[in-house]
């Protein structure tokens, strides 16, 4: 019987558990303590911080398991990626999921690639945050550099809201450190792809309408279509920025999901 360590154990995980205990695989799932359906569905349950990379390489090696893997949480992919390349198994690479996790390293790579990034800084201090916003100016956008579901992400419209926003952005980061970018006003796009001996190929193309409410971002609907479909000229912008930003991080293996902003004022499409 195979063995399986899925880290996580939201709903998000359930596709992943119940396909491998479909498939006859003793699932062994680490998260922390809570109500999460993947903790009762799980054949054996660790309890640990998803990020504790160290403390999970034990619990795989003392398990003998032959994967690991986590899905629609972006904390988690460090942890597995660098149990499965520790333990000789399949995975991405430790330092390749870095640069997909990372906003400030992915920004660097991204922009190291020709992939338009917004004028950025990394923070680790309420005085640093204020010296890279006042250089960056306003408005702005205040984020975790390892988070994911939008926790601890502002819109800073002066400089005055700064204190305000940074001690709720840095306390989701693992790191303790928060990247300031400039806004970029323009039309969002969702890509989805995939990558599979070093290739890689776009899947899909999303367009994310919003509710018009003052001092709101919740997104109303998002219509996807077939990346083989797509023939506007924007789109197809947007595709090959996503396909250029994959290849460039040096994806060998994996689903991908990537978000970008499409600008009118410069014709760049940001990520």
């Amino acid at each position: 019987m195979k063995k399986i360590m899925i880290l996580g154990a939201g709903a998000g995980q359930m596709p992943f558990i119940n396909i491998c205990k479909r498939k006859g695989a003793y699932v062994i799932v680490v998260s922390p303590e809570g109500e999460y359906p993947g903790i009762k569905a799980a054949d054996r349950f660790y309890e640990c911080d998803t990020r504790e990379k160290e403390q999970i390489l034990q619990i795989g090696r003392k398990e003998q398991i032959d994967a690991v893997t986590t899905d629609q949480t972006d904390v988690s992919v460090p942890s597995a990626a660098y149990v499965a390349e520790q333990m000789g198994l399949k995975g991405i690479g430790y330092q390749t999921s870095m640069l997909f996790t990372d906003k400030y390293k992915m920004y660097c790579a991204a922009k190291s690639v020709g992939v338009h990034v917004p004028p950025f800084a990394r923070a680790e201090s309420f005085g640093q945050a204020a010296k890279q916003l006042r250089r960056i100016g306003t408005p702005a956008v205040i984020k975790p550099c390892d988070s994911s579901g939008s926790r601890g992400v502002h819109r800073i419209a002066r400089m005055e809201q700064l204190e305000e926003y940074f001690e709720d952005s840095i306390r989701y980061s693992g790191t303790h450190a928060v990247v300031i970018e400039a806004f970029i006003q323009g039309r969002e796009y969702l890509v989805d792809g995939f990558a599979l001996d070093g290739k890689y190929r776009n899947l899909d193309l999303g367009i994310k309408e919003y509710f018009e409410k003052e001092g709101t971002y919740i997104s109303k609907m998002c219509m996807f279509s077939s990346a083989a479909l797509i023939d506007h000229p924007v789109e197809r912008q947007v595709l090959r920025t996503n396909q250029m930003l994959v290849q460039g991080l040096g994806l060998d293996f994996g689903i991908t999901h990537g978000e970008y902003i499409y600008s009118k004022e410069d014709g760049r499409v940001y990520l």
